[in-house]
């Protein structure tokens, strides 16, 4: 049976790192492998992994600049599952992910192929200091021509499970803002994409602004990232090409001329 590695990047964040760790652990097909990776030095992260990790888990306390694509790149070099899939720390899985995911794909070890899943959107608030769920909004992804990742990003990152060779072909670019897309199209590139009719990770969104919050946006870098990642990944088909055309003329630009100015990776 395929054996899967699962990768969290965090930063001071142990009390929602115990929910993504407790939601892999349980799963009804076992995880070969959890590899955690903080950027920074905190006592409590410590304190949960201390607890709950078993054996065959990792954690690293690493140096450097702040931030989810290093952590990431250095987890991929740890690897040791047939595939990878990674999670943020604020995020968590559908109990029986990995099970669907084994009665999906072949046994044998491991193929040449991409693979992402459907997710549900977990909105939540803060409650006399307790969690709960207002809603669950499923996101169902069947119908987008797969192609069209490479037009705008339709793939939550935690969606995807990677074929272990990528681990030392492709890494992620941190000066890139939708680093998140960049990897998945470097993925691309070096395997096709497919998708699998199954439930895969829980995006949770919390609605009280002052507990704990997701990343900033990245909203103000959003064209300057479109233009980057269309420059590092050229079109597959004419089609991508007339779309991407098509998406920035919508807003009064010429595509061909803002990529022309970005270097190739």
């Amino acid at each position: 049976m395929p054996e899967f590695s699962v990768i969290i990047a965090t930063h001071n964040r142990a009390k929602l790192l115990t929910r993504a760790l407790e939601s892999v652990q349980q799963q009804t097909f076992p995880c070969q492998q959890i590899i955690v990776v903080s950027d920074t030095d905190d006592a409590e992260t410590y304190r949960v992994v201390s607890k709950s990790m078993r054996t065959a888990d990792l954690f690293i306390q690493r140096q450097g600049t702040p931030g989810p694509s290093e952590s990431r790149n250095l987890g991929m070099k740890l690897i040791s599952g047939d595939y990878f899939i990674f999670l943020d720390d604020d995020d968590s899985f559908h109990p029986d992910f990995l099970q669907n995911l084994v009665n999906q794909i072949p046994n044998s070890k491991p193929d040449n192929q991409l693979y992402y899943t459907n997710c549900e959107v977990v909105n939540e608030k803060l409650v006399d200091g307790l969690t709960q769920i207002t809603d669950v909004q499923s996101v169902d992804l069947s119908g987008y021509d797969t192609s069209r990742v490479y037009v705008k990003n339709f793939i939550p990152n935690n969606c995807v499970i990677f074929p272990g060779r990528l681990a030392t072909e492709i890494t992620f670019e941190s000066q890139i803002a939708y680093e998140d897309w960049d990897f998945i199209l470097s993925a691309c590139a070096k395997a096709p994409l497919k998708y699998l009719p199954i439930f895969g990770p829980k995006i949770h969104k919390m609605t009280a602004d002052d507990w704990q919050p997701r990343g900033k946006s990245n909203d103000d870098k959003l064209l300057d990232s479109y233009i980057k990642i269309y420059g590092r990944h050229p079109p597959p088909n004419p089609s991508v090409a007339l779309w991407r055309k098509e998406l920035f003329a919508s807003v009064g630009l010429d595509i061909d001329t803002l990529v022309a100015k970005v270097p190739s990776p």
